[in-house]
């Protein structure tokens, strides 16, 4: 009988060992989450907002102000109409700010300030409305007036909203369903605020000379800002997508230092390309401590899907820690309504999936 306990002792039963890896596993999993909670959060650039005020530079400007300012006013709060899916309030007032917009007194530099903004605001009615193409098209036109405003007018910032419309360019390529035209434009993005691409295949002119205008800090942002696009139509179909995106890793060769990333999309590359190209769960989750652990820092959407990740990846192991560290990113981020509207339907999706009671275990002493 003694020898017995000694062997059980060495040589323990496999499934009771797996099981305190995985709670052991999924305890370093939400304490890490737990902490980058609790991490102070750094503000957000907007680098590509327009601040009329400071960016017309004719001499018609002070006649201009009030007209282009009403103009802005009403496309803002119909873009917000937009948002929260009230289609009508939406339309009307894009049509009240048309007509300031349209005003045969305006200068041309604010007649094309106009045009961009109306545009790129009405080309999101459009995406949310489903007319993928007209939206295109909108956006096609807003980058325009955006290279007439940098070309004849001296507005250098210009090109960082360019840009940005182009990130909004990939993010109807993908609502439309067409995922390998979303991660070929995303590449070609990537390596061009890289400074390895010339051209970008999207109507107007491109290169270093317009490039070399944006700080670093702008093309750092950006590059966040696409890379959390992706995040958002990837998640939740990462089998559909294993083609493109591995066409998308390798053109832009995620492993190597790149300048115009920040340290968070360099080491979430890695650990979305584990997520969608490994089928071990355990192995994502392991990769995930160090990630969660950091916090949000300045990609507090990449931070939030891999957290939700994980949650999903969670499912896997059948431990009590398991279900709290669900539960935990359930309760944190249902209350969030800035989470894009497929990353809110994921968390319906676990919602439904969830046992109805939980034990009440946690991690290294985190509670509820």
């Amino acid at each position: 009988m003694e020898q017995y306990e000694l062997v059980c002792e060495v040589f323990p039963d496999s499934s009771e060992s797996g099981e305190a890896s995985d709670r052991g596993l999924m305890a370093d999993v939400h304490w890490a989450y737990r902490q980058g909670l609790l991490q102070p959060k750094v503000p957000e650039d907007s680098c590509w907002e327009i601040d009329e005020g400071k960016n017309l530079t004719t001499a018609e400007w002070e006649s201009d102000r009030l007209t282009v300012s009403t103009c802005l006013h009403h496309m803002e709060a119909a873009r917000r109409s937009a948002v929260r899916g009230d289609v009508e309030t939406a339309c009307e007032l894009f049509g009240l700010a048309r007509t300031f917009a349209e005003k045969t007194k305006l200068s041309e530099e604010a007649r094309l300030l106009c045009r961009s903004q109306m545009n790129a605001a009405e080309a999101y009615l459009d995406y949310a409305c489903g007319d993928f193409k007209q939206a295109i098209r909108r956006l096609e036109v807003a980058i325009v007036a955006d290279q007439q405003l940098e070309d004849r007018f001296g507005q250098t910032r210009m090109h960082g909203h360019r840009l940005h419309l182009v990130n909004n360019m990939v993010k109807v390529e993908a609502r439309a369903g067409r995922l390998s035209s979303a991660m070929e434009l995303a590449a070609s993005v990537f390596l061009y605020l890289e400074g390895e691409r010339d051209a970008l295949p999207v109507p107007g002119a491109w290169g270093r000379t317009y490039l070399d205008r944006l700080p670093l800090e702008r093309r750092q942002f950006l590059s966040s800002q696409l890379a959390g696009e992706l995040a958002v139509f990837i998640a939740g179909v990462e089998t559909k997508i294993r083609d493109p995106w591995q066409t998308l890793v390798e053109t832009i060769q995620i492993h190597k230092d790149h300048q115009s990333w920040r340290p968070e999309v360099a080491e979430w590359f890695p650990l979305k390309n584990l997520a969608v190209r490994d089928s071990s769960q355990r192995r994502f989750l392991q990769e995930c401590v160090s990630f969660l652990q950091k916090g949000p820092r300045c990609a507090t959407l990449l931070w939030q899907i891999i957290a939700i990740d994980a949650a999903f990846a969670s499912q896997a192991l059948p431990c009590s820690e398991a279900l709290n560290f669900r539960r935990a990113v359930l309760a944190d981020f249902q209350a969030h309504k800035s989470l894009p509207r497929r990353v809110r339907a994921l968390l319906g999706k676990m919602q439904s999936a969830a046992p109805a009671e939980a034990p009440a275990i946690f991690p290294k002493g985190v509670g509820a």
